[in-house]
């Protein structure tokens, strides 16, 4: 078993050779899809955006700023929502920052002036928890949507105020 893309990528091939079954958690499932013995067990990427932008489209958000952690599962993640957009919908991957990002001051006073229905994170822990806690000092309030860290109690904690109604 393995998790992540990478893993994936280096295991599959000799699971392959080999002819061992191999199983793979790993939301893009085109590299997978080459070898007959990896088994994924996860939704791929396109399920999952095409979920959240159902529900998106049932609060009648037609543009959302994206706003991701720079690693495979977030990037692939937001590709998918921007991939998965329809005719009058528009997703912009607006910010990518290293998991150790704490500070989004500066990135909150130019967010204050773009016009947006709603607002992605699509964010790990530690990071999430220095956004929400900088958009309530900041005293902006968005309509939000996105992946696990926005219905993380402990994450949160403090800033429920920011995140309560998130689409998760």
């Amino acid at each position: 078993y393995a998790f992540g893309a990478k893993m994936l990528e280096g295991i599959a091939p000799l699971a392959e050779r080999d002819n061992v079954p191999f199983f793979s958690a790993e939301m893009d499932g085109s590299f997978a899809s080459k070898y007959s013995t990896t088994f994924m067990f996860i939704n791929d990427i396109g399920e999952f955006s095409r979920v959240m932008l159902a529900g998106i489209r049932e609060r009648g958000y037609k543009k959302f700023l994206l706003i991701k952690n720079e690693n495979q599962f977030h990037n692939t993640w937001v590709n998918g929502i921007i991939k998965n957009t329809k005719e009058g919908e528009t997703a912009i991957d607006y910010l990518s920052v290293l998991p150790s990002t704490t500070d989004f001051r500066t990135n909150l006073l130019k967010l204050k002036k773009e016009k947006f229905d709603a607002l992605g994170l699509f964010l790990l822990p530690g990071t999430q928890r220095a956004l929400v806690s900088q958009l309530s000092a900041f005293k902006l309030q968005y309509p939000l949507f996105g992946g696990d860290c926005v219905s993380f109690k402990e994450e949160n904690k403090g800033y429920y105020h920011v995140v309560e109604g998130a689409l998760t």
